[in-house]
Protein backbone atom coordinates (compact mmCIF):
# COMPACT_ATOMS: atom_id res chain seq x y z
CA UNK A 1 0.00 0.00 0.00
CA UNK A 2 0.83 3.36 -0.17
CA UNK A 3 0.83 6.54 2.67
CA UNK A 4 0.63 10.05 2.49
CA UNK A 5 1.60 12.57 4.91
CA UNK A 6 0.20 15.69 5.01
CA UNK A 7 0.62 18.30 7.84
CA UNK A 8 -2.25 20.10 9.34
CA UNK A 9 -1.53 23.46 11.10
CA UNK A 10 -4.00 25.63 13.60
CA UNK A 11 -6.17 27.25 11.51
CA UNK A 12 -4.95 30.37 10.09
CA UNK A 13 -6.22 34.01 10.64
CA UNK A 14 -8.07 33.71 7.42
CA UNK A 15 -9.54 30.54 8.40
CA UNK A 16 -10.65 31.65 12.06
CA UNK A 17 -12.33 34.89 10.52
CA UNK A 18 -14.14 32.64 7.39
CA UNK A 19 -12.86 34.97 4.94
CA UNK A 20 -13.08 33.69 1.27
CA UNK A 21 -10.02 32.19 -0.05
CA UNK A 22 -7.75 34.68 -1.99
CA UNK A 23 -4.13 34.76 -3.34
CA UNK A 24 -2.24 34.83 -0.46
CA UNK A 25 0.15 37.27 0.12
CA UNK A 26 3.36 34.59 -0.53
CA UNK A 27 2.07 33.90 -4.14
CA UNK A 28 2.29 38.43 -4.27
CA UNK A 29 5.33 38.38 -3.33
CA UNK A 30 6.92 35.43 -5.67
CA UNK A 31 5.87 37.70 -8.70
CA UNK A 32 9.26 40.09 -8.09
CA UNK A 33 6.88 42.81 -7.89
CA UNK A 34 9.50 46.09 -7.52
CA UNK A 35 8.61 47.80 -4.15
CA UNK A 36 5.80 50.27 -4.80
CA UNK A 37 4.03 47.49 -6.85
CA UNK A 38 4.42 44.97 -4.38
CA UNK A 39 3.47 47.70 -1.63
CA UNK A 40 -0.10 48.06 -4.02
CA UNK A 41 -0.80 44.60 -3.99
CA UNK A 42 -0.47 43.71 -0.90
CA UNK A 43 -2.56 46.34 0.40
CA UNK A 44 -5.45 45.60 -2.02
CA UNK A 45 -5.66 42.00 -0.68
CA UNK A 46 -5.62 42.94 3.05
CA UNK A 47 -8.62 42.25 5.05
CA UNK A 48 -7.28 42.06 8.66
CA UNK A 49 -8.27 45.16 11.02
CA UNK A 50 -6.17 45.16 14.17
CA UNK A 51 -8.55 44.07 16.35
CA UNK A 52 -8.74 41.03 14.17
CA UNK A 53 -5.30 39.79 13.93
CA UNK A 54 -4.34 41.00 18.01
CA UNK A 55 -7.32 38.25 18.70
CA UNK A 56 -5.78 35.67 16.62
CA UNK A 57 -2.55 36.62 18.43
CA UNK A 58 -3.69 35.92 21.84
CA UNK A 59 -6.12 32.95 20.98
CA UNK A 60 -4.49 31.47 18.32
CA UNK A 61 -5.84 28.58 16.09
CA UNK A 62 -6.02 25.10 17.73
CA UNK A 63 -9.57 23.71 17.32
CA UNK A 64 -10.93 22.65 21.01
CA UNK A 65 -9.86 26.11 22.58
CA UNK A 66 -9.24 28.78 20.29
CA UNK A 67 -12.55 30.08 20.29
CA UNK A 68 -13.48 30.17 23.91
CA UNK A 69 -14.00 33.66 25.25
CA UNK A 70 -13.02 33.03 28.22
CA UNK A 71 -9.26 33.68 29.27
CA UNK A 72 -9.74 31.19 32.57
CA UNK A 73 -11.43 28.46 30.44
CA UNK A 74 -8.90 28.95 27.21
CA UNK A 75 -6.46 28.12 29.62
CA UNK A 76 -7.71 25.35 31.33
CA UNK A 77 -8.41 23.76 28.07
CA UNK A 78 -4.81 24.59 26.81
CA UNK A 79 -2.94 23.52 30.08
CA UNK A 80 -5.37 19.85 29.88
CA UNK A 81 -4.24 19.81 26.80
CA UNK A 82 -0.76 19.38 27.02
CA UNK A 83 -0.69 17.96 30.46
CA UNK A 84 -2.53 14.84 28.52
CA UNK A 85 -0.09 14.81 25.73
CA UNK A 86 2.65 14.98 27.90
CA UNK A 87 1.77 12.47 30.13
CA UNK A 88 0.39 10.31 27.59
CA UNK A 89 3.14 10.84 24.39
CA UNK A 90 6.39 12.56 26.25
CA UNK A 91 7.53 9.02 27.60
CA UNK A 92 6.94 6.66 24.80
CA UNK A 93 9.29 8.97 22.80
CA UNK A 94 12.03 9.80 25.80
CA UNK A 95 12.98 7.56 28.52
CA UNK A 96 12.94 10.59 31.25
CA UNK A 97 12.53 10.95 35.11
CA UNK A 98 11.46 14.45 34.49
CA UNK A 99 8.11 14.86 35.92
CA UNK A 100 5.23 16.32 34.19
CA UNK A 101 4.78 19.35 36.26
CA UNK A 102 8.42 20.06 35.70
CA UNK A 103 7.93 19.73 31.66
CA UNK A 104 5.34 22.09 32.32
CA UNK A 105 7.51 24.95 33.80
CA UNK A 106 10.03 24.43 31.02
CA UNK A 107 7.37 25.17 28.23
CA UNK A 108 6.61 28.33 30.51
CA UNK A 109 10.39 29.83 30.04
CA UNK A 110 10.14 28.99 26.18
CA UNK A 111 6.81 30.65 25.58
CA UNK A 112 8.06 33.32 27.84
CA UNK A 113 11.67 33.78 25.71
CA UNK A 114 10.21 32.72 22.48
CA UNK A 115 12.09 34.75 20.01
CA UNK A 116 15.36 34.65 21.62
CA UNK A 117 17.66 31.89 22.00
CA UNK A 118 16.87 29.43 24.19
CA UNK A 119 19.97 29.69 26.93
CA UNK A 120 20.22 25.62 27.70
CA UNK A 121 22.44 26.25 30.69
CA UNK A 122 20.35 29.02 32.40
CA UNK A 123 17.11 26.16 32.09
CA UNK A 124 19.79 23.02 33.89
CA UNK A 125 20.72 24.74 36.15
CA UNK A 126 17.24 26.31 37.24
CA UNK A 127 15.93 22.60 36.49
CA UNK A 128 19.40 20.79 38.19
CA UNK A 129 19.34 18.96 34.88
CA UNK A 130 22.41 18.37 32.35
CA UNK A 131 22.76 20.52 29.54
CA UNK A 132 22.54 17.57 26.86
CA UNK A 133 19.22 16.20 28.83
CA UNK A 134 17.93 19.94 28.66
CA UNK A 135 18.33 20.19 24.77
CA UNK A 136 16.82 16.41 24.76
CA UNK A 137 14.24 17.28 26.36
CA UNK A 138 13.36 20.51 23.85
CA UNK A 139 13.53 17.90 20.81
CA UNK A 140 10.91 16.07 22.42
CA UNK A 141 8.80 18.64 22.50
CA UNK A 142 9.08 19.40 19.20
CA UNK A 143 8.45 15.76 18.38
CA UNK A 144 5.15 16.35 19.81
CA UNK A 145 4.25 19.20 17.59
CA UNK A 146 4.63 21.52 20.67
CA UNK A 147 7.27 23.65 19.44
CA UNK A 148 9.36 24.08 15.83
CA UNK A 149 12.93 25.36 15.61
CA UNK A 150 13.63 28.52 13.81
CA UNK A 151 17.44 29.67 13.98
CA UNK A 152 18.72 29.66 16.90
CA UNK A 153 15.22 29.81 18.87
CA UNK A 154 12.35 27.91 18.83
CA UNK A 155 8.60 29.04 18.18
CA UNK A 156 5.05 27.17 19.36
CA UNK A 157 3.55 25.81 17.10
CA UNK A 158 -0.04 27.35 18.22
CA UNK A 159 -0.11 31.10 19.06
CA UNK A 160 -2.97 30.25 21.89
CA UNK A 161 -0.55 28.03 23.81
CA UNK A 162 1.88 30.09 23.80
CA UNK A 163 0.12 33.06 24.62
CA UNK A 164 -1.20 31.54 27.72
CA UNK A 165 1.18 30.01 28.95
CA UNK A 166 3.45 33.05 28.62
CA UNK A 167 0.81 34.80 30.34
CA UNK A 168 0.47 32.15 33.26
CA UNK A 169 4.21 33.38 34.16
CA UNK A 170 2.26 37.08 35.38
CA UNK A 171 3.89 38.66 32.25
CA UNK A 172 2.79 40.10 28.68
CA UNK A 173 3.08 38.04 26.02
CA UNK A 174 6.31 39.35 24.11
CA UNK A 175 7.14 39.11 20.28
CA UNK A 176 3.56 38.79 19.54
CA UNK A 177 4.20 40.15 15.83
CA UNK A 178 6.94 38.36 15.34
CA UNK A 179 5.35 35.11 16.29
CA UNK A 180 2.83 35.96 14.00
CA UNK A 181 4.95 36.59 10.82
CA UNK A 182 6.71 33.09 11.71
CA UNK A 183 3.42 31.59 11.57
CA UNK A 184 2.69 33.18 8.65
CA UNK A 185 5.53 31.64 7.11
CA UNK A 186 4.74 28.82 8.37
CA UNK A 187 1.79 28.29 6.71
CA UNK A 188 2.90 29.71 3.62
CA UNK A 189 5.47 26.71 3.64
CA UNK A 190 3.33 24.00 4.40
CA UNK A 191 0.25 24.58 1.98
CA UNK A 192 1.57 26.79 -0.51
CA UNK A 193 4.83 24.63 -1.98
CA UNK A 194 6.12 22.86 0.92
CA UNK A 195 9.77 21.49 -1.29
CA UNK A 196 10.12 24.81 -2.92
CA UNK A 197 9.93 26.88 0.27
CA UNK A 198 13.42 27.73 2.91
CA UNK A 199 13.28 29.25 6.00
CA UNK A 200 16.48 30.60 7.35
CA UNK A 201 17.61 33.74 9.59
CA UNK A 202 21.07 35.69 9.59
CA UNK A 203 22.71 36.66 12.44
CA UNK A 204 26.71 38.53 12.70
CA UNK A 205 29.04 38.84 15.81
CA UNK A 206 28.30 42.70 15.88
CA UNK A 207 24.25 42.10 16.47
CA UNK A 208 22.85 42.29 13.47
CA UNK A 209 19.57 40.00 13.37
CA UNK A 210 17.27 39.58 10.05
CA UNK A 211 14.84 36.72 11.82
CA UNK A 212 13.42 35.63 8.63
CA UNK A 213 14.50 34.66 5.35
CA UNK A 214 12.30 33.78 3.00
CA UNK A 215 13.83 31.62 -0.31
CA UNK A 216 11.54 30.31 -2.75
CA UNK A 217 12.18 28.99 -6.56
CA UNK A 218 11.50 31.60 -9.36
CA UNK A 219 11.23 34.18 -6.41
CA UNK A 220 13.27 37.06 -5.24
CA UNK A 221 15.10 36.19 -1.92
CA UNK A 222 13.20 37.91 0.77
CA UNK A 223 14.86 39.47 4.11
CA UNK A 224 12.32 40.12 6.81
CA UNK A 225 13.35 42.05 10.22
CA UNK A 226 10.07 42.31 12.68
CA UNK A 227 9.74 45.53 15.49
CA UNK A 228 6.61 45.49 17.83
CA UNK A 229 6.32 48.80 17.57
CA UNK A 230 4.38 50.60 15.14
CA UNK A 231 7.88 52.08 13.24
CA UNK A 232 11.01 51.13 12.03
CA UNK A 233 14.06 50.73 14.95
CA UNK A 234 17.73 51.70 14.63
CA UNK A 235 18.27 47.93 15.06
CA UNK A 236 15.90 46.36 12.24
CA UNK A 237 17.71 49.28 9.95
CA UNK A 238 21.34 48.50 10.70
CA UNK A 239 20.17 44.97 10.21
CA UNK A 240 18.61 44.89 6.85
CA UNK A 241 21.61 46.85 5.74
CA UNK A 242 24.18 44.71 7.02
CA UNK A 243 22.04 41.57 6.06
CA UNK A 244 22.28 43.56 1.87
CA UNK A 245 25.92 44.17 2.53
CA UNK A 246 26.00 40.03 2.21
CA UNK A 247 22.99 40.08 -0.72
CA UNK A 248 22.76 42.79 -2.78
CA UNK A 249 20.05 41.57 -5.07
CA UNK A 250 17.97 40.59 -1.45
CA UNK A 251 14.32 42.26 -1.53
CA UNK A 252 14.28 43.68 2.36
CA UNK A 253 10.26 44.00 4.40
CA UNK A 254 9.69 45.28 7.58
CA UNK A 255 7.12 44.31 9.57
CA UNK A 256 5.40 46.35 12.19
CA UNK A 257 2.15 46.81 14.43
CA UNK A 258 0.93 49.74 12.67
CA UNK A 259 -1.43 50.61 10.29
CA UNK A 260 0.74 52.82 7.92
CA UNK A 261 3.25 51.43 5.05
CA UNK A 262 6.27 53.30 3.99
CA UNK A 263 9.48 52.38 1.65
CA UNK A 264 12.54 53.38 3.41
CA UNK A 265 14.83 55.50 0.64
CA UNK A 266 13.70 53.14 -2.02
CA UNK A 267 15.31 50.04 -0.53
CA UNK A 268 12.85 48.49 2.57
CA UNK A 269 9.35 48.23 2.30
CA UNK A 270 8.01 48.41 5.75
CA UNK A 271 4.75 47.38 6.00
CA UNK A 272 1.90 46.35 8.65
CA UNK A 273 1.61 42.24 10.22
CA UNK A 274 -2.14 42.88 8.83
CA UNK A 275 -1.14 42.87 5.57
CA UNK A 276 0.80 39.62 5.14
CA UNK A 277 -2.21 37.40 7.41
Amino acid sequence: GRAVTWELLPLTAAECFEKAKTPSAFSILARGLDLPRLRTALEKRSWCAPAQWRHYGAHGGMPGFCFLRDPAQRLAAATSLLETVIERDFFYIRASKIRTPVLMDILRDIAAEEGLPIRYSSLARKYRLSVPTVKATIVALEALFLIRPHGKTWYFEDLGISELLGRSRGTQPPRVVEKLVFSTLKAWRAYEKPAQISLSSFDTKGGAHVPFLLEAKDAPLTAICVDEADFMTEKSLKSHYAFSRTRPQARLLHVHSGADATIHKGKILSLPIAWLL
